[in-house]
């Protein structure tokens, strides 16, 4: 196995500031309300993803300026899933963190084997993650006893996998910061909703999908048809409509150019 001091060198400095990379690439159709949850609500996440279709294990992590940590579902940015940046709330041109990447879970959820500092808007280097594992380790989050941590290059593919033990993370850790891990003790106890929205530019729809324009465009027809009929405050089912058609909406933009 790997030992700590092998890998990780630079002390923790909060100096060391990620900054969005992604400017204006996010387009929304409809407003994003994203939920990021703290480490003490980390277990409510969890069996939000475990009881999803996919069943993935893996969720996104961000370390914020104030060195609270955050975390939220993995995958393509959308009105439930926040692009890195979004959460630290916010815009993307003012975004920064001291760390960001995905955590993985064990397949019954019990405990992380696997952590990275896969980002592709803040792309922060491989000592970042030494702010993830303090925080986790302050707070007696359980880890695998042979952790995975993996070194990305700067387009996010593998280029190094370690293999440490977490009983010697917490010993190496406990040793090396022991001030700053009294302080990490120290997060947030409520989920936080950042709000992002809707863009003015958001993207067209793919001009040479036939079959997705057709039906697309029969559901605005039967859209029109509920207006016509009920109008679209009217009816009694309006609000569950209007989810439903702002879900119309975001299939549009997901369609994009």
């Amino acid at each position: 196995m790997t030992k700590p001091a092998d890998i990780f060198f630079k002390p923790l400095n909060d100096k060391t500031q990620f900054k969005n990379k992604n400017i204006g690439l996010t387009k929304r159709a409809v407003d994003w309300k994203p939920t990021l949850y703290p480490l003490s609500k980390l277990p409510e996440l969890i069996q939000m993803i475990s009881q999803e279709k996919s069943h993935t294990t893996t969720i996104r992590y961000l370390v914020d300026l104030n060195k609270n940590l955050w975390f939220a579902k993995e995958g393509a940015p959308n009105k439930t899933i926040p692009a890195h940046y979004q959460m630290t709330g916010e815009k993307d041109d003012a975004a920064y963190c001291l760390a960001a990447g995905n955590i993985e879970f064990s397949a019954d959820y019990k405990h992380i084997q696997m952590i990275n500092h896969k980002s592709g808007d803040f792309r922060p280097d491989f000592e970042s993650i030494t702010w993830l594992l303090a925080i986790l380790i302050a707070n007696n989050t359980p880890l695998k006893e042979d952790l995975r941590v993996e070194r990305l290059t700067q387009t996010g593919g593998l280029q190094d996998l370690y293999i440490l033990s977490s009983a010697e993370l917490k010993t190496w850790f406990s040793e090396t910061f022991p001030i700053e891990m009294q302080q990490f003790t120290h997060q947030p106890q409520e989920n936080k909703t950042v709000v992002y929205n809707k863009t003015s530019d958001a993207p067209p729809l793919i001009a040479n999908d036939s079959v997705a324009k057709r039906r697309l465009s029969f559901k605005a027809t039967l859209r029109d048809v509920r207006h016509s009929l009920f109008g679209r405050s009217s009816e009694p089912e309006s609000s569950l409509l209007l989810e439903e058609e702002e879900e119309e909406e975001e299939e549009i933009a997901t369609m994009a150019i």
